[in-house]
């Protein structure tokens, strides 16, 4: 195969230039001019040979420009897909967030309106408790005032009949018996420790009531009967009873250590 015989194979391809072939070197031989070669052959060769390198050369230049362009078309992807990504992180971040938030929001309001309601409950027993407080109060003053008097209208009866019994028969009154009168101021003193107890008790239940937390907007209470108009304590100077005898109030105060029960039928 001589040098004229050994054709240039060109490719053409898109936007690129012609793609060249050397020729098979193991079969191109040229045709020999005395004791060498042809040098018009030789010549032609090394034409053929300068344009493939040309060719060879534009080509690795296009060749390059096509990945460069491609190198940028994927890190434009890449990073459009990292722009995705964060996006949806984000959007994922903040769907997280507003359901934290509409959960504390939900406990906080749980929690508040289970406090009102601890504290309404709180409230109406400690009113309910009052109320019963200031009832004792109330039905303890009654039967303390209603025993003085039954006492001071027993002790007058007494001394009024002890009186005319002694005008009637000339001598000398009688002295009032020592034991009975005693028994009564006894009683008088007893009912008022009792008294001023529960008026403790009652300013102690007041006390507590106003040591409560308020509410953001409580109703309005309505207060007691009890409280609203408490009958005043019967002082135990109200009962004027005259003593004569040896035995002091003291020493009677000191001798009853319970509750005591007085019958005004036991004083005749």
């Amino acid at each position: 195969m001589t040098m004229s015989d050994t054709p240039l194979f060109f490719d053409s391809g898109p936007q690129r230039p012609e793609r060249v072939s050397l020729p098979v070197l193991d079969e191109l031989t040229f045709a020999r001019s005395g004791d060498g070669y042809d040098p018009d052959e030789v010549d032609a060769f090394v034409e053929q040979l300068r344009g493939v390198l040309d060719a060879a050369e534009h080509e690795r230049t296009a060749l390059r420009a096509d990945l460069a362009q491609a190198r940028d078309q994927i890190g434009g992807q890449d990073n459009d897909e990292i722009r995705v990504d964060a996006v949806g992180l984000l959007s994922q971040a903040q769907l997280i967030a507003d359901k934290c938030i509409a959960d504390a929001e939900t406990y906080s309001r749980d929690l508040m309106m289970t406090a009102r309601s601890q504290y309404r409950e709180i409230l109406e027993r400690a009113e309910e408790k009052a109320a019963q407080t200031a009832e004792d109060v109330e039905g303890a003053t009654s039967a303390g005032a209603t025993a003085a008097g039954a006492t001071a209208a027993g002790a007058a009866s007494a001394d009024a009949t002890a009186a005319e019994a002694a005008s009637a028969s000339g001598a000398a009154a009688p002295e009032p018996v020592v034991s009975e009168v005693e028994y009564v101021r006894t009683y008088a003193r007893v009912a008022q420790v009792q008294l001023r107890a529960v008026l403790d008790a009652l300013a102690e239940q007041v006390d507590a009531l106003t040591e409560l937390p308020k509410p953001d907007r409580p109703a309005p209470a309505a207060r007691p009967a009890g409280l609203s108009a408490a009958p005043a304590p019967v002082a135990p100077e109200a009962v004027a009873v005259p003593v004569e005898g040896d035995a002091s109030d003291d020493d009677a105060a000191d001798a009853v250590t319970g509750d005591v029960q007085w019958d005004p039928r036991e004083v005749s």
